[in-house]
């Protein structure tokens, strides 16, 4: 670490950073060379949060949950940079998340010129995203047509060609039929942005860590003078500074328990496995699991309009840690400068054994209902025992849809049965087999789960992309 009396480089001011924190993430090598009007490169350290070892730490008997960093490597992550935003609004922060130049400056210059902020109660990240709003519906169902209609919708609203790119690659086309492209654009964005405030907040959260330790080696110094003085200067107590990033800026609990490997699997008598997979600041930098253990269900939930659910709130897994690992990888190529994860949960088989359960496969009656779910509608009647407000089923094993939330305004009613096949499935990347899901749907067993799985949570958390240690 340098010496904090270096004069930076930098104007008195730059962006939301004071001048004071810039010359501290110099002299710390965290700021680099300016690139242009209000960008940075910033060392990819950032990116992990790390400032040295992931801190371990329980305060209660049962720990919340057991984590595991994966890619955090602080030497590797130490050598690279990447070009960063010193302001969270500005046309800068637009490119950065995917806009390009013309269009980040005209979306910018509409929110600062907005009539009366005071009652305009819209922000940054609502200017932003309502830009995407007018995509043009794909009318396409060919699938290299609808990827050429993608691109030609994304070019409209001023998207750049690499988002574009991180949007429709070949690998990842299941998992992103399994969304439409609106729902994907909006989520990328927002986890975008998000992910620059968190950068942000990490920056100046280093900062007052320097400054504390500045202290502890201004006290240190003054003890040392005081004690060549003679023996009647009283001592200084001695102040220790961290250098670790809180659970709190990974959107963790406090009292997790960090370990090397994942534990084992537990006996398949008492628990199920599930699993979910998320970029982590898809949660809005909401905490899924409180300091104290709770675990709040509404944070992970799906909004209406999935597979099994047409106007509610609902809680979907899969059994399959292969498909789980393949929507994280998806969420890591559209969400590069956040971390992402793969949560396991296990859940006892006595409450699995007491849910009002049934099972929906690839069938005449699984195409009608996903159908009417994505569109919205209301199934018909023969369907009633799955409406969650009737309780009479509270959860439902299914197969995973792919393609339909992007065609399903396409498909007539009469062609369902037709139209729909098994390429509207989603497969197993290792196995190739149909997806599965379980899709808890009643609130009370949803918050119930949420009881029952405490102490019972792993999560695996894979560094962001851009910290690969490359410049």
């Amino acid at each position: 670490m340098g010496d904090l009396s270096t004069k930076s480089s930098s104007p008195p001011s730059a962006g939301d950073f004071t001048f004071e924190e810039i010359q501290a993430l110099e002299c710390d090598d965290l700021f680099r060379a300016r690139t242009g009007p209000g960008i940075r490169k910033v060392s990819t350290e950032t990116l992990s949060g790390f400032w040295n070892a992931p801190s371990s730490s329980s305060s209660l008997a049962a720990p919340s949950a057991t984590v595991r960093f994966i890619g955090h490597d602080r030497r590797q992550q130490r050598q690279g940079s990447f070009e960063m935003p010193t302001a969270v609004i500005s046309a800068e922060v637009l490119e950065f998340v995917g806009f390009n130049q013309a269009t980040a400056k005209t979306v910018c210059e509409r929110f600062m010129n907005r009539p009366d902020p005071s009652i305009n109660v819209d922000s940054f990240l609502d200017y932003a995203t309502s830009q995407v709003q007018q995509m043009r519906v794909l009318e396409t169902t060919d699938y290299t047509d609808r990827e050429i209609m993608a691109r030609e919708a994304m070019a409209l609203v001023g998207l750049t060609t690499d988002f574009q790119d991180r949007m429709l690659g070949p690998r990842f086309k299941t998992v992103y039929g399994t969304e439409n492209l609106l729902f994907w654009v909006l989520d990328t964005l927002k986890v975008g942005y998000l992910a620059l405030e968190q950068l942000h907040d990490r920056l100046k959260d280093r900062v007052r860590i320097i400054e504390a330790k500045g202290k502890v080696k201004a006290k240190r110094a003054l003890k040392q003078e005081n004690s060549s003085n003679g023996p009647s200067q009283a001592a200084l107590p001695q102040t220790t500074a961290t250098v670790s990033q809180t659970p709190k800026d990974h959107s963790l609990p406090a009292n997790l328990i960090s370990i090397e490997t994942g534990p084992a699997l537990p006996s398949p008598l008492e628990y199920m496995v599930l699993y979910k997979a998320t970029a982590a600041l898809e949660m809005g930098g909401n905490s899924w699991i409180d300091d104290d253990g709770i675990v709040d269900m509404n944070v992970m939930s799906s909004v209406p309009g999935g597979d099994f659910s047409y106007r509610s709130m609902v809680h979907g897994w899969t059994p399959e840690r292969e498909v789980a690992k393949l929507y994280r990888e998806w969420a890591q190529r559209r969400c590069p400068y956040s971390e992402t994860w793969v949560v396991r949960i296990c859940v006892p088989i006595t409450l699995i054994n007491s849910i009002p359960t049934t099972e929906l496969w690839f069938s005449p009656d699984w195409k009608e209902f996903v159908w009417y779910c994505r569109r919205k509608r209301r199934p018909p009647e023969k369907f009633n025992y799955l409406d969650p407000e009737n309780r009479a089923i509270g959860l439902i094993k299914g197969h995973i849809s792919t393609n339909m939330a992007q065609q399903v305004a396409h498909i007539r009613k009469a062609d369902v049965q037709s139209t729909i096949s098994d390429d509207f499935v989603l497969r197993n990347p290792i196995t190739g087999s149909m997806g599965t899901q379980w899709v808890f749907t009643i609130p009370s067993i949803i918050d119930r789960l949420g009881v029952e799985i405490r102490g019972s949570i792993h999560i695996d958390v894979t560094a962001a992309t851009k910290g690969d240690g490359t410049e």
